[in-house]
């Protein structure tokens, strides 16, 4: 397998470092290529075609709406996307989480936090911002659903079998840190607090 390759994207240069530093620290030997702009963006993308992940500021994607990401979720359908941004708009996180972003963090979060955010991404994790938690993630039951990757489905079925992490990675071929952090995930979409209450609300609503 080659380098990794992340595509860091911020109007601001010292952010770019900052995120260059700590992906350096948690993924050695990942290649990070940088832009300031979403032309460039699509350039890298469009040139290297072995990107595993898109750290972007949301400005430099989207400036205006989400039409830009929808582009790219478009044209590149497998490419992971975690989005930073400095505004606590719920909606927007919504939208974004729609079109199947795999972060979405405030700029304003410590060092440790964006930490840890990256490294449940790194992991096959999805991350959100916990300032964005106590407000309701999704609005309606079937946003839910929809808002669930399909690996994260079959894992709620699992441990709603009562299988541990170990048990439920060795039947998906998934490392147990992988699947602690769909678990971490699940918990969050879902609004709950642990493993039982994500096994009752998924019983509760006929999915197992």
């Amino acid at each position: 397998m080659g380098t990794m390759k992340i595509i860091i994207a911020d109007h601001n240069g010292l952010s770019r470092e900052g995120l260059k530093s700590l992906v350096a620290r948690l993924k050695p030997g990942a290649e990070c290529l940088e832009s300031d702009d979403f032309n460039s963006v699509f350039q890298l993308l469009s040139e290297h075609h072995d990107v595993g992940l898109l750290v972007a500021d949301l400005k430099v994607v989207s400036p205006s709406g989400l039409d830009n990401l929808k582009l790219l979720r478009e044209r590149w359908p497998h490419l992971n996307v975690a989005l930073m941004t400095e505004s606590q708009d719920v909606i927007t996180m919504r939208d974004a989480f729609s079109l199947g972003v795999v972060g979405y963090l405030l700029k304003s979060e410590s060092t440790m936090v964006l930490e840890q955010a990256l490294q449940l991404i790194f992991a096959g994790g999805v991350y959100v911002s916990e300032r964005f938690i106590c407000e309701p993630m999704v609005e309606n039951e079937q946003a839910v659903l929809s808002s669930l990757t399909p690996r994260q489905k079959q894992v709620l079925e699992l441990l709603s079998d009562g299988l541990s992490n170990k048990e439920i990675g060795r039947l998906l071929a998934l490392a147990e840190g992988t699947v602690k952090a769909h678990v971490a995930a699940l918990l969050k979409v879902i609004g709950v607090k642990n493993r039982t209450q994500a096994a009752n609300w998924a019983r509760d609503r006929n999915l197992v």
